[in-house]
């Protein structure tokens, strides 16, 4: 037997012998791509390029990865992203910077078209000539714009409601007093109190049964005089009470023969009218409460036109005058007896038939006219024909209350 072994053959794993192959010193199996050199890198037999170096670096993929290492060590791609329509998601947009860096932030209206916003003294507001489109309730016209300046002392947002000329009865958008006509009443500040101004007057439904005036003008002080009217126009009298027996001032209208006067209204007043007059007080304001005019005769008819026991009517008549307030009006012309009647106020008319027939007519007043104080003001009655036949007595009583 010979001092060499036989020989050792290697098989595969289907069992097909593999060929070794001495290369410098180092065998390598035939058909494999690669092998490991003496320093023990997997190299590629047939190009003898080192593939994995000793260390266990993929040496092509680790050249390339080092290439696109910065200095930090952090990946780079230099590359632009392919364009898309996806968003990404969660990414982080920092923290926003103190300066300029950071994100802008707007106020856009509706049109997204940016709103003015400035800082004024700590706190953003509209810039000054900044506007709000607003319209009345309702309203389907063009819209009312409206400017406000802002200043420290006024808050940042100031809307006023424009009322629209075509919506007068537009609830919520004006806040006013008027009257039924629409008409604004005046109203005026003064000191801190509203009232109304020294003509405004107030009329309740269509004929005006109520008419108040403002009797004040000084500050803190709104009293209102109220007159009441009938449907007819005619103002409705409410009787009023003295104060005290002191302040009655009570008497018969009399002529200009000499204090006191005659009271008697039986004169000729045909060719030269006799003027009878109860005046104002020289020191206080009298406040009217009724006219009163009280006839007696020997024969008092009525639907034949008698004034009082004489033939009539009268041509000219009997004036009824007074003036208040500077200002003077008819109140009646008495030319008949039925004229009595109409001068009288609800339930101020009487007639007796007696031996002597008796005709009283009272209008009341109530208060609702004022003489003044040391002024020409007065009740008075005016004779303009022959009537000192027309009965036994006919007088002209006045009441009045002194007013302060």
């Amino acid at each position: 037997m010979s001092d060499i072994s036989p020989a050792s053959i290697l098989y595969d794993a289907s069992g097909n012998p593999v060929s070794i192959i001495a290369d410098g010193g180092v065998f390598w199996v035939a058909g494999l791509n690669k092998v490991s050199n003496a320093s023990g890198a997997q190299i590629n037999p047939a190009t003898q390029e080192t593939l994995v170096s000793a260390d266990g670096k993929l040496t092509t993929i680790d050249a390339v990865l080092d290439s696109i290492k910065d200095t930090d060590g952090i990946k780079k791609i230099t590359d632009q992203l392919p364009a898309g329509t996806n968003e990404i998601g969660k990414v982080a947009q920092g923290t926003r910077a103190a300066a300029g860096g950071g994100w802008p932030q707007y106020v856009v209206d509706n049109a997204g078209n940016i709103v003015g916003v400035v800082l004024n003294d700590g706190i953003y507001r509209l810039q000054s000539e900044a506007q709000i489109q607003t319209r009345a309730k309702g309203s389907t016209g063009a819209a009312h714009p409206t400017s406000v300046p802002i200043d420290a002392d006024r808050q940042a947002l100031s809307v006023a409601l424009v009322k629209d000329p075509a919506y007068p009865n537009d609830p919520g958008v004006d806040v006013r007093v008027v009257d039924n006509a629409g008409n604004p009443v005046g109203i005026v500040l003064d000191g801190t109190l509203y009232r109304f101004q020294v003509d405004a007057k107030v009329a309740k439904g269509a004929s005006g049964l109520v008419h108040l005036d403002a009797i004040d003008t000084d500050s803190e002080q709104g009293r209102l005089k109220a007159t009441l009217y009938t449907p007819e126009g005619e103002s409705v009298a409410l009787g009023a009470v003295a104060s005290s027996a002191t302040a009655i001032r009570n008497d018969f209208v009399r002529d200009g023969t000499g204090p006191p006067g005659s009271p008697s209204l039986l004169v000729d007043g045909s060719v030269t009218p006799v003027v009878f007059t109860y005046t104002a007080h020289p020191t206080q304001d009298i406040s009217l409460q009724e006219v009163k005019f009280v006839m007696a005769a020997n024969g008092i008819t009525f639907g034949t036109d008698y004034f009082g026991a004489t033939a009539g009517p009268l041509p000219n008549g009997l004036l009824v005058e007074v003036t208040a307030g500077g200002v003077t009006g008819t109140v009646a012309l008495l030319q008949q007896n039925e004229d009595f009647v109409n001068f009288a106020s609800p339930g101020g008319f009487e007639w007796v038939v007696s031996s002597k027939d008796l005709l009283a007519s009272t209008w009341l007043v109530g208060g609702g006219l004022k003489l003044e104080a040391g002024s020409a003001d007065k009740v008075q009655i005016t004779v303009q024909d022959d009537i000192d036949s027309a009965g036994v007595y006919f007088r002209c009583f006045v009441r009045g209350n002194l007013l302060g």
